[in-house]
């Protein structure tokens, strides 16, 4: 099944490769920088890959896949509100976006574009906590610095809307490489 679908993924990218209509990007995604006095330093970041096709000059499609492990605490509370206790565990986030984009069309090198889709985040906790996966609506926005007409650097910023854990952050910026072909 895996070899199919990749199959077909690799067809439709050969077929629209001619024009130049694909964005293939590589990103770093939600860097942080964490300091707890019982755990010490931690650097979080997540990494991902995605394909974006223009349809038009104005308007694309967009999947991408991002994977992100992180440093978590989850609080238990009694019926007055009080902590009762607490846990730490590590959870690892792996959002998968499908996003529709509206592209700014202009003259400049500057290509900035919103959006809105869903992402589906599959969460996978230690410390007995069970796994999870959840769908969001989300909306999307950033800009791409067009370095050459084929490659070039993103800034991207999306929001997820709804009510959801801790853990998964309701906001998540990321910045990469872009390659069109």
């Amino acid at each position: 099944m895996r070899r199919l679908a990749l199959l077909s993924l690799l067809i439709c990218v050969a077929s629209f490769a001619q024009e130049k209509r694909n964005t293939f990007f590589v990103f770093v995604s939600d860097p942080q920088y964490v300091w707890t006095q019982s755990n010490g330093s931690d650097f979080n970041a997540g990494y991902g890959v995605g394909l974006q096709h223009l349809f038009s000059p104005k308007w694309s499609g967009e999947i991408s896949v991002s994977h992100r492990n992180s440093r978590a605490r989850a609080y238990f509370y009694d019926f007055n509100g009080n902590v009762v206790s607490s846990v730490d565990f590590r959870a690892s986030t792996t959002p998968v976006d499908v996003l529709a984009q509206y592209q700014f069309v202009n003259a400049t090198s500057w290509k900035p574009y919103i959006g809105a889709g869903v992402t589906h985040v599959y969460v996978d906790a230690s410390s007995g906590l069970r796994q999870r996966n959840e769908t969001y609506g989300t909306i999307d926005g950033g800009v791409i610095w067009r370095i050459h007409p084929d490659f070039g650097l993103r800034f991207d910023g999306k929001v997820l809307l709804g009510d959801h854990p801790t853990y998964i952050d309701s906001t998540n910026v990321s910045f990469g490489l872009a390659w069109r072909f």
